[in-house]
């Protein structure tokens, strides 16, 4: 296997592997940035990544659905002035917001984040990767070669995470987009029915809306961003429907079908939402299920509990990985130290993951 970046690893003839201070598996925006730091610190690091360097954030996420927004935005803007308002005479220009969208992820090409790895002196591995003992990684390549990292000091899991598919009757016969679809969309849809109102489907909606989309709206709960504030939830919902957006509040989905081009979601009142395209905003959850976690006694049911250093069992754990974490929000604050091994870094006197705080056992 071919690694790409600074120097490789010490060699371990007998296995066919090499040998780092740190291995990172996953190189998402937490990944990179632990790989970066510790070789900063002097430290040799392998990242192993099988998609893109920058994950989710950075070519199907953060990056494009905000740049899907900007342009709605500033028409909205311009139009809340007196002013302003009368210079715009026509719609959101949908093709020339998709080319700038595309320009923000590269068009979905990762080289210059690949260069960044490199002249951070990380070694890159493409492929799959997944533990196979307390320090070591196994990495297996597109073309299906094998082989082991090494690591003297720690293995760092950042793996990200993946949307959560709801046990619905008829999902798995509907074509349906993820978040992934829906932000490299190639044209805007004529109608968009969005089922879960969280940050996701918050963003997507409202972005899609702006560029001439008819949206309607699902949430099981009463408002949008039902985790928020009472406050907040009541503001966007304010904003949404002022962008001309239906919301279907405290509803109970029973099925969904789809029947000459237009998907159809039966809620539990009665009602039926149609729309040319199903987004499917349901959440997310952390990608563990190929880390290998039982080759070190680590049994979970999709997300790892960490304890208040971020770890679990000794490795460092990042990122979407941790129960409770998303997309977006400040990963465990780990640094390297080359005098004393792996030191944090915490915004406050008590030791705590930046993330969410660990899940305790009863009585303490």
């Amino acid at each position: 296997m071919a690694a790409t970046g600074a120097e490789s690893g010490e060699a371990v003839p007998e296995s066919g592997g090499y040998e780092y201070d740190v291995v990172v598996v996953g190189g998402g925006p937490a990944g990179e940035n632990v790989a970066s730091r510790a070789a900063a610190g002097g430290l040799s690091v392998a990242l192993v990544e099988r998609e893109r360097v920058g994950g989710e954030c950075s070519f199907w996420a953060c990056m494009p659905s905000k740049a899907l927004l900007r342009s709605g935005h500033s028409v909205t803007a311009a139009r809340r002035v007196d002013g302003a308002r009368q210079a715009v005479t026509g719609d959101t220009d949908v093709s020339g917001t998709l080319r700038r969208r595309d320009s923000f992820v590269d068009y979905w090409d990762d080289r210059r984040q690949v260069d960044w790895v490199h002249e951070s002196g990380v070694v890159l591995f493409r492929g799959s990767g997944w533990l196979a003992g307390s320090r070591e990684v196994m990495v297996r390549d597109p073309e299906g070669t094998t082989c082991s990292l090494y690591a003297g000091r720690a293995v760092v899991l950042a793996s990200g995470s993946v949307p959560v598919r709801p046990p619905i009757p008829g999902l798995d016969r509907v074509d349906y987009w993820d978040s992934r679809a829906a932000t490299s969309a190639e044209r805007a849809p004529e109608s968009l029915a969005v089922l879960g109102a969280g940050v996701v489907g918050v963003e997507l909606a409202q972005a899609w809306a702006r560029l001439g989309t008819h949206v309607r709206m699902v949430e099981s709960g009463p408002r949008p961003l039902p985790s928020a504030s009472d406050f907040a939830g009541n503001l966007v919902e304010a904003a949404l429907r002022a962008d001309g957006i239906r919301l279907y509040s405290d509803a109970v989905v029973r099925g969904v079908s789809s029947t000459e081009g237009m998907v159809k979601l039966e809620l539990g009142d009665g009602t039926e939402v149609s729309a040319e395209r199903l987004l499917l905003a349901t959440g997310r959850r952390p990608a563990t299920g190929h880390l290998g976690l039982e080759s070190v006694g680590i049994h979970e049911d999709g997300a790892v509990d960490v304890n208040e250093h971020g770890e679990v069992r000794g490795f460092p754990v990042v990122g979407s990985t941790p129960r409770g974490t998303s997309p977006g929000r400040p990963s465990s604050p780990i640094r390297p130290s080359t005098r004393h091994g792996w030191s944090r870094t915490w915004s406050s006197p008590e030791p705590r993951v930046a993330t969410s705080p660990p899940r305790r056992s009863a009585g303490t």
